[in-house]
């Protein structure tokens, strides 16, 4: 195998697949590597940590055709290294010579027969809006849980009726939806789990490819979502997801709604004071309008109001202040509506205007 490539163009495409790879230090194996398969000006490279895959292309100028398994966070390292120009890749044998300008680089490779296989995945293609799907994912990934101890809350729930689709998301203390209406990615009444560190990553390839469309692919045990000359396979969570409609609060005693520019930037302040897990920030409100404090015995105090529209009752209530600004970031519109009912319950944050998504968000509880 030989080819040659622009560096640019290729260290951006090694950081795209290179995601999938098993991470350095887990163990010296082929899931750690990037698989290039040369056929005349094309390359096809694969890298994937069994759960999931992500395969791409990039036009090359290709010399000899074949393969290889290159370790990926080495092979990033050194292209990304190069000088600006052209920069050839061989594989013979059993290593990698990388050469550019007056560098030279030789890497020693994985054995190209011990790569995982790709799942084979058959079935209809559904096309799906990839901006309408990004902005979905980007809003509820962040809810979902990254402890493994429990499979079921690090995926995503997609679940479809008859005329959209809805993206849910909780790690026990904030739950996140979204609904794409007039959006069919399954059948009605069917319900998958996919993880969300792979949706993050098909959020990620929607952005750097910039494409109208996200094409999707199911069976009963992986998803793959495609993304112009990219592809992502994941495994799906064979787990069920908790009930979580009976969480939405439907009453409420209060309606606040403010800028969402100036409360974020407020809760942005507030986080200088808090140094770990266990510190609040108390949002209050009364005929003045809306306060945020934080009060600790160790660092001191801080305290900012700010103007909005307040309706019904005067309330305190103390939330996790990056699961509220996490909440009020992933609304879309520039002002946000967080309605709270009574004390201990839940509160629901929405944009004004549209609640395609809303976010549920547990208060702590200050002794």
């Amino acid at each position: 195998m030989r080819f040659l490539a622009e560096r640019d163009y290729l260290v951006k495409t090694l950081a795209l697949v290179g995601r999938a790879a098993q991470a350095r230090g887990v163990g010296s194996s082929t899931r750690s590597g990037i698989k290039f398969v040369v056929d005349g000006n094309l390359a096809t490279l694969t890298a994937t940590d069994i759960d999931t895959t992500i395969i791409t292309t990039m036009e090359v100028d290709g010399k000899e055709n074949g393969s290889g398994v290159i370790p990926s966070r080495l092979m990033t390292d050194i292209a990304r290294s190069m000088p600006e120009g052209s920069v050839s890749v061989v594989v013979e044998d059993d290593k990698a010579i990388i050469e550019a300008g007056r560098t030279h680089f030789e890497v020693q490779i994985y054995p190209l027969e011990t790569f995982p296989p790709t799942p084979d995945i058959t079935g209809d293609e559904v096309e799906l809006p990839a901006k309408s799907l990004s902005e979905a994912i980007s809003q509820v990934v962040r809810s979902a849980s990254d402890d493994e101890v429990r499979p079921v809350l690090t995926g995503v729930l997609l679940s479809a009726n008859e005329t959209s689709l809805r993206l849910v998301a909780t790690d026990s203390y904030r739950l996140a939806i979204r609904d794409l209406t007039d959006t069919k990615a399954i059948s009605s009444g069917t319900q998958v789990l996919v993880p969300a560190k792979a949706l993050h990553e098909v959020d990620r390839m929607a952005e750097s490819q910039g494409e109208d469309s996200i094409f999707l692919y199911m069976d009963g045990l992986h998803a793959r979502f495609r993304i112009g000359n990219t592809s992502l396979t994941t495994q799906l969570i064979n787990d069920s997801f908790p009930s979580y409609e009976q969480l939405i609060p439907k009453e409420f005693i209060q309606t606040i709604k403010v800028e969402k520019s100036v409360i974020l930037e407020a809760i942005k302040r507030m986080r200088l004071l808090v140094r770990d897990a266990t510190t609040s920030v108390r949002l209050t409100t009364d005929d003045g309008g809306l306060e945020l404090a934080v009060i600790t015995s160790e660092v001191g105090k801080a305290v900012e109001r700010m103007d909005g529209d307040i309706e019904g009752e005067a309330t305190s209530t103390s939330f996790n202040p990056q699961y509220l600004a996490d909440g009020i970031e992933a609304v879309i519109e520039s002002e946000v509506m967080i309605r709270v009912p009574e004390k201990g319950k839940p509160a629901l944050i929405s944009g004004v205007s549209d609640d395609n998504y809303r976010y549920v968000l547990m208060p702590v509880r200050v002794s």
